[in-house]
């Protein structure tokens, strides 16, 4: 007894979409391949061959891990509550929240900034350290006295802290004080380390930069020079948010209220005043050159624009958003892909994005999912991994048809 045999192949990738019966591909008249129900353990070629996939093996074992972040300077993970280099397993930071997932980018001066929703930290030549100076905790007092040579009129004061690399904290609210002709205008009860201290000209609304000192006091009898303006008035350090990232010079971090962004180039000042898009519910943020992709759970937006500071409004591009943590940069192309709730999507440079999936395959929808570029063998390919899964029901049911034949016997 012999059977007719069909060949399988080229393969194209899995189609759950179609009954199991129906996934031959039909070009022209002619068979062109077949689509796969299901691969396991399997790489798919460019040729349209399947490859047995290369088994693991463990680079460092942990209790806890998570988080792994990589680029060309370097590689980190989350294991419990503590953040280690990869693979050494160096600890750099200790005492973090256990389970809370830290997001990295890495500034355009090499420091790698990381958050994990409660602080936001850079690691900057193997050391983690805040990000950024705490604005001084109290106004200074400032008080006018005799025996100078100051004009009379009204004075105003602010003082910034400084660090041991030139860095500048937000300042402190301007104080306003009366001196008296020929008198000594007296800052005091200044907070300890390196601080400047700025000074506006008699009457002038305008704070100047007058002495850096490390003392708790300091006199000025006569006029105070006149540094550089006062930049920071009302700056805070960047809030820490779940997710950080780094687009044309600014810092941006978002949290469940919306995205935060930096003064240009000054990565650890934040103004609160204007700083910051009210966005609830963000999952995913990606900066390109021409603006950002932004998700929600239900939302993909772009905001575009080479500034977040700018006029540019959020252009809605699909109906659906992204799993959260899912996002990956691809190599040699400069375009991101997700995981969105209908499958990976691509994102291009200029904002133009292309479900990769929904055609042939309904996906399973995941509250969070982490994503890998791979090349190897000739092979690229985005592998995914989901975290919170609900089953699809779009996909098509495995069913065979028959036909089925009674036999009776007449009486």
């Amino acid at each position: 007894m012999s059977a007719d045999t069909t060949p399988l192949g080229p393969f194209a990738g899995i189609n759950n979409r179609l009954p199991d019966h129906k996934l031959g591909i039909v070009s022209r008249g002619q068979k062109a391949g077949d689509y796969q129900r299901n691969a396991v353990n399997v790489d798919l070629t460019a040729a349209g061959t399947l490859k047995r996939r290369k088994g693991t093996t463990l680079a460092l074992a942990g209790a806890d891990c998570h988080s792994l972040w990589a680029d060309e300077q370097g590689a980190y993970f989350v294991d419990g509550g503590d953040l280690k280099t990869f693979p050494a397993g160096e600890v750099v930071r200790s005492g973090l929240t256990p389970g809370r997932r830290v997001s990295f980018a890495r500034f355009a001066n090499g420091d790698l900034y990381w958050s994990n929703g409660v602080v936001l930290e850079r690691i900057r030549d193997g050391v983690s350290e805040p990000a950024g100076l705490p604005v001084p905790d109290a106004a200074p007092s400032v008080a006018g006295a005799s025996g100078g040579a100051l004009p009379a009129g009204w004075y105003q004061v602010a003082i910034t802290l400084e660090s041991p690399d030139g860095e500048e904290s937000g300042s402190s609210w301007p104080v306003a004080v009366q001196v008296s002709e020929n008198g000594v205008l007296e800052v005091s009860t200044l907070p300890a380390g390196t601080k400047r201290i700025y000074v506006s000209p008699c009457n002038g609304d305008v704070l100047f930069h007058a002495v850096t000192t490390t003392a708790s006091t300091y006199r000025f009898p006569v006029t105070p020079q006149q540094g550089a303006q006062l930049q920071t008035l009302g700056f805070r350090p960047m809030p820490a948010g779940f997710i950080v990232r780094v687009h044309n010079g600014r810092l941006l971090t978002a949290d469940r209220n919306g995205l935060y962004y930096s003064e240009p180039y000054a990565p650890t000042w934040h103004n609160p005043l204007r700083g910051y898009i009210p966005l609830p519910g963000i999952t995913l943020v990606e900066p390109m050159q021409a603006g950002i992709y932004i998700t929600t759970a239900d939302r993909t937006y772009w905001l575009a624009g080479a500034d977040i500071a700018g006029d540019a409004a959020l252009v809605d591009l699909l109906p659906y958003g992204a799993a959260a943590g899912s996002s990956t940069r691809i190599n040699n192309a400069l375009d991101v892909a997700w995981y969105s709730q209908r499958g990976i999507v691509i994102g291009s440079r200029d904002g133009q994005v292309k479900n990769m999936q929904e055609d042939t395959t309904a996906t399973e929808k995941a509250s969070r999912a982490a994503m890998l570029y791979r090349e190897q063998d000739g092979m690229r390919q985005l592998v995914s991994s989901l975290f919170g899964a609900e089953a699809t029901v779009a996909a098509a049911s495995t069913y065979f048809e028959a036909e089925l034949v009674r036999k009776e016997n007449m009486l």
